[in-house]
């Protein structure tokens, strides 16, 4: 079966695709809308493929319950992703915690999820005795799932103390007034309750480097500065400062080593979670 994958499936894939690029290149149709079409036609069927053919029993996904010999590599150097569904090491780390969480927590419960990964929007949104509430800033040229809302998390539209949940990764760095939004946080989290706000910081740098509002960088400048182009700040030490001063005290939570094996997760990578619960003090850096 693995060889037919090879041999045969994949390079039909890749032909069609040739074929119909040929195609919209001597013609007049809009090449840019039949090419995202094409592409996103076929990723389903060839991440399938290529998952079957990279199957093993190294390492696992939690997220989409696939093993394989060895997790992906992507050409933007970024690794540990799952040939399958496109998790990353940080959103199975982060399905680990949410699951402790959510098992230990009473219900009914309300869960707030900002920027929501595919990979744990549909989990959580079957998850018995949970509301759950998605939101995002909606942005040209993506596309969002009906029940995930626009919303700004500078001003987010629900009553104080409204969540038992609050979950927010990678989201803080693409936002001049993170302090605002680190205080909307607490305002809409109960005082008992639990927030996961994971953010990509340097531990060898004391004081953040972000952008002023008054700079006007372009993305390019961004890119060379903060290494995305789309981030407006790179985090150093004085994050958890920020937190602390907004009511929202960091607990660092390590996974262990047999989650690290088992899900291929970065031995290296704390998760930050305010007010964790007594399960996840386990493994504590």
């Amino acid at each position: 079966m693995k060889n037919i994958e090879k041999l045969v499936i994949l390079p039909t894939i890749f032909t069609i695709t040739k074929i119909f690029r040929w195609y919209i290149c001597h013609t007049s149709i809009d090449r840019v809308y039949v090419m995202k079409s094409l592409k996103d036609y076929f990723r389903p069927l060839y991440r399938k493929t290529i998952s079957l053919i990279h199957r093993g029993d190294n390492v696992k996904c939690n997220c989409c319950g696939s093993s394989y010999s060895k997790m992906r590599t992507l050409k933007s150097g970024a690794t540990g992703v799952c040939w399958l569904c496109g998790s990353y090491p940080r959103t199975r780390g982060m399905k680990i915690i949410l699951e402790k969480i959510l098992r230990n927590i009473p219900k009914p419960a309300k869960m707030l999820h900002i920027a929501p990964e595919v990979q744990l929007r549909d989990w959580l949104r079957n998850y018995s005795g949970l509301t759950y509430i998605a939101g995002d800033k909606r942005t040209e040229g993506y596309t969002y799932p009906d029940y995930v809302t626009d919303m700004d998390i500078m001003s987010l539209p629900f009553e104080d103390n409204s969540f038992d949940v609050v979950m927010c990764s990678h989201v803080l760095e693409h936002v001049f007034d993170d302090i605002k939004a680190m205080s909307e946080f607490r305002r809409v989290l109960k005082p008992d309750g639990i927030a996961i706000i994971q953010v990509p910081y340097n531990s060898d740098q004391k004081i953040t480097d972000e952008e002023k509002e008054s700079e006007h960088l372009t993305p390019q400048q961004r890119k060379q500065r903060f290494g995305q182009f789309d981030h407006v700040k790179t985090y150093g030490l004085d994050f958890f400062d920020r937190m602390s001063n907004c009511n929202l005290p960091v607990t660092l939570i390590k996974m262990s080593k047999t989650d690290c094996d088992t899900y291929a997760l970065f031995d290296w990578e704390n998760f930050m979670v305010v007010n964790p619960l007594p399960i996840l003090m386990e493994n504590i850096e």
